[in-house]
């Protein structure tokens, strides 16, 4: 849910300002001020109640999955027998189910004379699910975009103050250019027809196709940073000596890239080093781990999976990572003719997209242990 995920960046950046001004204090070898303290107290309460609000958020999405699940088993237990999942997925599609929370969009049917053009087009599709890979990262997104897409991206653009009559100074820009344009994002699975004769597939299905497609352009994005040699730290590539991560790695990491304001920072580490982090101590004294729930300091740590092998962390400001997706949305292919000799249907699901990422705004270390 995008409102919960903005909370929990309020939330973080807030207690960031608090870090800062207990930070200040220490450096100077003193105590809070009285306004210092009076702006720590603020923030802690914003900070409890913006934990209230994210806490009952997350409590009522939970409340309507399992709504939305009761709805499923009661109509599969008043139907009374089990049927046909291409049937279930096609009445979910056209509105003649219950499952309506789900908020499928509606279905173009395109038959011509060749079986084998024979679809299913959902329209409208997103690939941000709620609660997934994308939305985790807090990707920019242009939804069903109908032309490419140029991106600009700048560092060292600035403005200052000047006296009466100056001049002012041109920012070295040192401009970069991508462009977003429709490439093919495509999976498929096979069914058996003694498989679908007992199971009866609803929204699930789709939902598990939206997930696929975003864990592809998120590796898209991941494969970007990584293979970018420009964007890995100095002796800390792929091919050098194997080290354990430290927490002055992470901040290494985050202090080298080119941007100077973070709006949705994340680390990101493949699934072994995910839990890793979650182990290794932050330092010798104080019995805090690397990641805290799940976080760095603050700065969230999503879980990659398979997309990034375990001696690989990405940081970056994933408001400058871009998705684009094209045309009317994601299209499904059922067919039963191609493999119809041995019982099986094959559904191919295809959408036209491309992502591209800010080179300022990532790096990686490439070399962990």
């Amino acid at each position: 849910m995008k409102r919960i995920t903005e909370l929990k960046n309020q939330r973080n950046s807030t207690i960031e300002k608090m870090k800062a001004i207990t930070t200040l204090a220490e450096t100077e070898g003193r105590m809070k001020t009285e306004l210092e303290l009076r702006d720590w107290n603020t923030a802690k309460e914003l900070v409890e109640a913006l934990k209230v609000e994210i806490e009952t958020l997350e409590a009522e999405q939970e409340l309507n999955k399992e709504e939305v699940k009761k709805e499923v088993e009661a109509e599969v237990k008043e139907e009374g027998r089990s049927f046909d999942a291409l049937k279930a997925l096609r009445d979910v599609l056209e509105g003649r189910s219950n499952v309506s929370k789900f908020n499928i969009p509606e279905l173009r049917s395109y038959t011509k004379a060749s079986h084998a053009d024979h679809y299913d087009k959902v329209t409208n599709f997103t690939s941000v699910s709620e609660g997934g890979i994308l939305e985790k990262l807090g990707v920019t997104m242009y939804p069903n975009s109908k032309a490419n897409i140029g991106l600009v991206f700048s560092k060292s653009t600035g403005a200052a103050f000047y006296a009466e009559g100056a001049a002012v100074a041109d920012s070295a820009k040192d401009l970069k250019y991508a462009t977003l344009s429709a490439r093919r994002v495509q999976g498929s699975m096979t069914f058996s027809r003694e498989y679908l004769a007992q199971t009866a597939t609803n929204a699930e299905f789709l939902m598990q196709v939206e997930n696929a497609i975003g864990w592809a352009i998120s590796g898209e994005l991941a494969n970007q940073v990584i293979n970018d040699a420009t964007l890995t730290l100095a002796g800390r590539a792929s091919g050098a000596t194997k080290t354990t991560l430290t927490y002055e790695d992470a901040m290494l990491l985050q202090g080298s890239v080119d941007i100077e304001d973070f709006t949705n920072a994340r680390f990101v580490a493949g699934k072994s080093l995910y839990y890793g982090m979650k182990t290794l101590k932050k330092d010798a004294g104080s019995g805090l781990f690397l990641a805290e729930n799940s976080m760095v300091d603050g700065v969230p740590v999503v879980n990659a999976g398979s997309k990034l092998s375990a001696n690989k962390l990405i940081f970056g400001d994933f408001k400058h990572a871009h998705v684009a997706t094209f045309g009317d949305g994601v299209e499904i292919l059922v067919d039963p003719y191609s493999l119809a000799s041995t019982g099986q249907v094959k559904i191919t699901y295809t959408v036209m997209a491309d992502a591209k990422v800010n080179p300022y705004a990532f790096r990686s270390i490439q070399n962990v242990l």
